[in-house]
């Protein structure tokens, strides 16, 4: 039976869940490396058929592939180790610890976890009269849109959140992430200390 699948550095070109769904008969399967690739995440929600026979499957590497996006990611929530760094994802939604309960190590480095902002209407969009301020992308975490950073898995003990472009942590971070062990902040621009949570 494979246990460990390394598909990287491939040039493969296909959505997230097809192949999941070729991993289905490998029933005791471990491990994928599908990094860099052209992998995608598809717009639908499939959550309703998101099922997975696989009761050992616990790293992912879907690292370096256009991603682009979480909300509808479809995957066997028995994933211990993820690894999404550099997929062009700008949030963590609010959904993903729920669909990763068991996750323990997250790592997304490279990504702007950044918010973007876009004009209200196409008038808002003409040119601005000179010495007009304008601010195209924002990453702090209070503001009313939310947080780049929705929700991450109460068991994550290792975090490697380098090089995302944020400036601050979300504010119920400190009191939820508490079996945290590693966290990796740098390339960011902090230019506070963050409350951490309590070791």
């Amino acid at each position: 039976a494979v246990l460990e699948f390394n598909i990287s550095h491939s040039d493969l070109e296909m959505d997230l869940l097809s192949l999941f769904v070729l991993f289905l008969p490998m029933k005791d399967i471990r491990s994928v490396d599908a990094s860099y690739n052209k992998i995608t995440i598809n717009n639908i929600d499939v959550e309703a058929i998101c099922h997975f026979p696989f009761s050992n499957f616990s790293f992912l590497n879907i690292s370096n592939n256009p991603i682009n996006r979480l909300e509808t990611m479809c995957l066997p929530p028995t994933i211990t180790v993820i690894d999404l760094s550099f997929t062009n994802i700008s949030t963590i939604p609010a959904n993903f610890a729920k669909k990763l309960s068991k996750l323990e190590c997250l790592y997304v480095q490279g990504n702007q976890l950044i918010y973007t902002v876009r004009p209200d209407s196409p008038r808002a969009a003409t040119r601005p009269p000179p010495g007009t301020v304008h601010i195209s992308a924002i990453s702090f975490v209070r503001n009313q849109a939310g947080t780049p950073i929705e929700s991450l898995p109460e068991r994550v003990k290792h975090l490697k959140v380098s090089n995302c472009s944020i400036v601050e942590l979300p504010e119920w971070f400190a009191n939820r992430m508490q079996q945290l062990l590693f966290l990796d902040l740098s390339s960011n621009r902090i230019s506070m200390l963050p409350d951490l949570p309590i070791s």
